[in-house]
């Protein structure tokens, strides 16, 4: 997200669109890599919270929230915090504004995530 509208090179600050749709999504090996990474690091307690930032369209929200859920079941002491990006600030919110969620989109995420806690 820094790349795509916060780069020197682009001072205008507007959102390449021929850059966006290479970046659609989190390539599953990282995604792997990143939860196992996550699955480690739980045990040994050093994870006090993880933190994702909910774009739209850049990865299966659903998917990557079910998974790190299922991880956290078993550690109540750390949290997960879900963090809608939202267009303050930006110098191009027309260019951003399909990629950034609602309210509503993100509590849905958070109601999965507190189903599969329960």
């Amino acid at each position: 997200m820094q790349t795509l509208c916060f780069d020197r090179k682009n001072q205008a600050g507007i959102v390449p669109q021929q850059v966006i749709p290479e970046r659609l999504h989190i390539k599953n090996d990282k995604l792997e890599r990143n939860l196992q990474n996550l699955a480690a690091l739980l045990p040994l307690n050093k994870v006090e919270e993880v933190r994702l930032v909910f774009l739209k369209h850049f990865f299966d929200a659903e998917h990557l929230v079910g998974k790190v859920a299922q991880l956290l079941r078993n550690y109540p002491d750390v949290a997960l915090k879900i963090i809608r990006v939202h267009s303050k600030g930006v110098r191009d919110e027309a260019g951003l504004s399909a990629y950034i969620p609602s309210v509503e989109e993100t509590n849905g995420l958070i109601c999965l995530c507190a189903s599969m806690w329960n």
